[in-house]
């Protein structure tokens, strides 16, 4: 009779440790699925302790150091393991524990909205109209954003007709100039989602125009992040209309 009690006071107290801390879970979420225990090398996974974003008394240990922590966001880089173990502890309790499964990431590329074919209709351009940064088929969220693009419209007869007439590519690329009319738009409650990543309307009207053989050609982009300057890079994504 003992040992009945023994063995169901035993199974209470893992009912109730599992109570107590079955909603506190470690999410990456610099994935497109936080839930997902997959982290890649070289990158800055961002991880949070779920209940506990705001608790400085919460650390996270991997199984070889201490994650790095700014702001609600723990920083984890990866491992050279094929696996590692996340462990978020406050007040020498853990709290979560979590295996996450390496892998190596892949470079990201430019994409225009959901379009992955390079021969296309006039209404497929029109349905996709930004530029997006993705890491696909992997999962990470990509940090940089695009703030420009420039490319040309290249007609039947051999005209080319560019998507940034010059004396505006000038001011386009100014750097300074665009993030005081950002900060402008801002403070008057508006708000800007990956920069001047979309046709515009003159752009959109000239593309309207496009007829079958017709190449869309976007030639380049500047690149931005948190952390790092603008950065020019070629992009030579073609779209023939079909």
């Amino acid at each position: 009779m003992i040992i009945k009690m023994n063995y169901f006071l035993s199974f209470l107290l893992l009912l109730c440790s599992h109570g107590l801390f079955g909603q506190v879970l470690l999410h990456n979420i610099s994935l497109s699925d936080p839930n997902i225990p997959i982290a890649y090398r070289g990158f800055l996974n961002k991880i949070i302790v779920k209940e506990f974003e705001n608790d400085s008394t919460v650390i996270i240990i991997s199984q070889q150091d201490t994650l790095q922590k700014s702001g609600d966001y723990f920083y984890y880089v990866g491992s050279k393991m094929k696996e590692d173990t996340l462990t978020a502890i406050k007040e020498n309790q853990i709290l979560a524990q979590k295996v996450y499964y390496m892998e190596n990431l892949q470079q990201p590329k430019i994409y225009l909205g959901k379009i992955r074919d390079s021969l296309v209709t006039v209404h497929e351009i029109c349905n996709n109209t930004a530029l997006i940064v993705s890491y696909e088929p992997q999962i990470a969220l990509p940090c940089f954003r695009i703030v420009n693009f420039d490319g040309v419209i290249l007609k039947r007869d051999g005209k080319k007709i560019p998507l940034v007439k010059e004396e505006q590519k000038k001011n386009n690329w100014y750097s300074e100039k665009w993030e005081r009319k950002r900060a402008k738009i801002e403070r008057k409650g508006g708000s800007i989602v990956n920069g001047t990543n979309q046709f515009n309307a003159y752009q959109m009207r000239k593309i309207k125009k496009m007829k079958a053989g017709e190449v869309l050609h976007i030639q380049n982009c500047t690149l931005s992040c948190p952390t790092c300057a603008y950065k020019k890079i070629v992009v030579n994504l073609r779209f023939t209309i079909k």
